[in-house]
Protein backbone atom coordinates (compact mmCIF):
# COMPACT_ATOMS: atom_id res chain seq x y z
CA UNK A 1 0.00 0.00 0.00
CA UNK A 2 2.78 2.08 0.70
CA UNK A 3 4.15 2.14 -2.47
CA UNK A 4 1.02 2.91 -4.30
CA UNK A 5 1.23 5.49 -2.40
CA UNK A 6 4.23 6.84 -3.52
CA UNK A 7 3.03 6.20 -6.91
CA UNK A 8 -0.12 8.04 -6.90
CA UNK A 9 1.90 11.05 -5.51
CA UNK A 10 4.49 11.16 -8.63
CA UNK A 11 3.62 12.83 -11.82
CA UNK A 12 4.98 12.03 -15.08
CA UNK A 13 5.41 13.94 -18.77
CA UNK A 14 6.45 12.97 -22.21
CA UNK A 15 10.13 13.61 -22.35
CA UNK A 16 10.65 13.02 -26.12
CA UNK A 17 8.11 11.82 -29.11
CA UNK A 18 9.02 9.01 -30.98
CA UNK A 19 9.92 11.02 -33.73
CA UNK A 20 12.46 12.86 -31.88
CA UNK A 21 13.57 9.56 -30.37
CA UNK A 22 14.18 8.31 -33.97
CA UNK A 23 15.86 11.49 -35.33
CA UNK A 24 18.10 11.07 -32.64
CA UNK A 25 18.60 6.73 -33.16
CA UNK A 26 19.68 8.09 -36.83
CA UNK A 27 22.15 10.94 -35.92
CA UNK A 28 23.66 10.11 -32.88
CA UNK A 29 27.50 9.40 -32.56
CA UNK A 30 28.61 6.56 -30.28
CA UNK A 31 28.50 7.54 -26.74
CA UNK A 32 26.06 10.09 -26.89
CA UNK A 33 23.19 9.62 -24.23
CA UNK A 34 19.36 10.26 -24.61
CA UNK A 35 17.16 10.69 -21.92
CA UNK A 36 13.80 9.59 -23.05
CA UNK A 37 11.61 8.82 -19.88
CA UNK A 38 11.38 9.61 -16.42
CA UNK A 39 9.20 8.30 -13.78
CA UNK A 40 8.22 4.36 -14.01
CA UNK A 41 8.01 2.93 -17.45
CA UNK A 42 5.76 0.17 -17.28
CA UNK A 43 3.12 1.84 -15.07
CA UNK A 44 3.36 5.03 -16.66
CA UNK A 45 2.20 3.16 -19.85
CA UNK A 46 -0.85 1.64 -18.49
CA UNK A 47 -3.89 2.93 -18.50
CA UNK A 48 -5.14 4.24 -14.50
CA UNK A 49 -1.99 3.87 -12.95
CA UNK A 50 0.06 7.08 -14.41
CA UNK A 51 -0.97 11.24 -14.86
CA UNK A 52 -0.18 10.75 -18.24
CA UNK A 53 -3.40 11.31 -21.02
CA UNK A 54 -3.91 8.51 -23.21
CA UNK A 55 -2.08 10.01 -25.93
CA UNK A 56 0.57 10.67 -23.76
CA UNK A 57 0.68 7.00 -22.41
CA UNK A 58 0.56 5.93 -26.80
CA UNK A 59 3.56 7.61 -27.08
CA UNK A 60 5.31 7.01 -24.22
CA UNK A 61 4.72 2.86 -25.57
CA UNK A 62 5.90 3.79 -29.02
CA UNK A 63 9.55 5.35 -27.31
CA UNK A 64 9.72 2.71 -25.12
CA UNK A 65 9.21 -0.20 -27.69
CA UNK A 66 11.84 2.15 -30.57
CA UNK A 67 14.11 2.17 -27.12
CA UNK A 68 13.81 -1.72 -26.91
CA UNK A 69 14.20 -1.95 -30.85
CA UNK A 70 17.35 -0.31 -30.86
CA UNK A 71 18.47 -2.23 -27.84
CA UNK A 72 18.00 -5.39 -29.29
CA UNK A 73 19.83 -4.80 -32.85
CA UNK A 74 22.68 -3.75 -30.17
CA UNK A 75 22.41 -0.14 -31.66
CA UNK A 76 22.47 1.24 -28.22
CA UNK A 77 22.32 0.29 -24.50
CA UNK A 78 19.37 0.61 -22.50
CA UNK A 79 20.08 1.97 -18.73
CA UNK A 80 17.87 2.89 -15.52
CA UNK A 81 19.25 5.30 -13.12
CA UNK A 82 16.87 5.43 -9.89
CA UNK A 83 16.10 8.68 -9.15
CA UNK A 84 13.92 7.83 -5.82
CA UNK A 85 11.13 5.31 -4.09
CA UNK A 86 9.34 4.33 -7.66
CA UNK A 87 11.04 6.49 -9.92
CA UNK A 88 13.63 5.92 -12.69
CA UNK A 89 15.20 8.13 -15.16
CA UNK A 90 15.61 5.95 -18.52
CA UNK A 91 18.42 6.47 -21.42
CA UNK A 92 19.94 5.05 -24.22
CA UNK A 93 23.53 5.42 -24.50
CA UNK A 94 24.35 4.76 -28.45
CA UNK A 95 26.91 2.04 -29.01
CA UNK A 96 29.86 2.24 -31.23
CA UNK A 97 28.52 1.57 -35.17
CA UNK A 98 29.16 -1.47 -36.72
CA UNK A 99 28.06 -2.09 -40.10
CA UNK A 100 24.74 -4.16 -39.31
CA UNK A 101 23.96 -1.67 -37.16
CA UNK A 102 24.30 0.87 -39.49
CA UNK A 103 21.78 -0.31 -42.05
CA UNK A 104 19.41 -1.30 -39.54
CA UNK A 105 19.12 2.33 -38.02
CA UNK A 106 19.77 4.36 -41.22
CA UNK A 107 16.60 2.84 -42.78
CA UNK A 108 13.09 3.62 -42.27
CA UNK A 109 11.90 0.91 -39.31
CA UNK A 110 8.56 -0.68 -40.44
CA UNK A 111 5.18 0.04 -38.08
CA UNK A 112 4.25 -1.99 -35.75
Amino acid sequence: MIIMDTLANTTSHLIVTEAEFSRWLAAAEAGAVRHYHEGFLVLDCARGSTSLSAVERKELAAVARLAWWASEQRVVHLVQRRLGPSRFGYLTIMRPATSRSMRRTRRVRPAE
